[in-house]
């Protein structure tokens, strides 16, 4: 089974997208190399995509690493009312990623 969508979907898909996450572009430049807790709230993403959700109750939190220019992220959802532990504070999967 094949879905076809229409260009002006994507489009506007793709638009909606970079405007949620515009913020994380411009918020990067003002953080510290190594682990830290993100500023930015990762779950207002889902407001471009209505087929996605998060179940009440819950919020999405991340951690982020940057190197010079370069970095990544990790997204965990949790309980509104849990705090997210920081990273020297979490378990970790290898040395460089933390988990909770």
């Amino acid at each position: 089974m094949r879905t076809m969508f229409p260009l002006s979907r994507v489009d506007t898909l793709r638009k909606k997208s970079a405007s949620a996450t515009r913020a994380v572009d411009e918020m990067m430049t003002s953080y510290a190399d190594g682990w830290s807790i993100s500023r930015v709230a990762p779950g207002k993403i889902l407001t471009a995509f209505t087929s996605l959700w998060l179940r009440p109750g819950y919020a999405l939190r991340a951690y982020q690493f940057k190197a010079g220019g370069n970095g990544n992220g990790i997204v965990w959802a949790s309980p509104l009312d849990a705090k997210l532990p920081e990273p020297a504070d979490c378990e970790r999967l290898t040395e460089q990623f933390p988990t909770t």
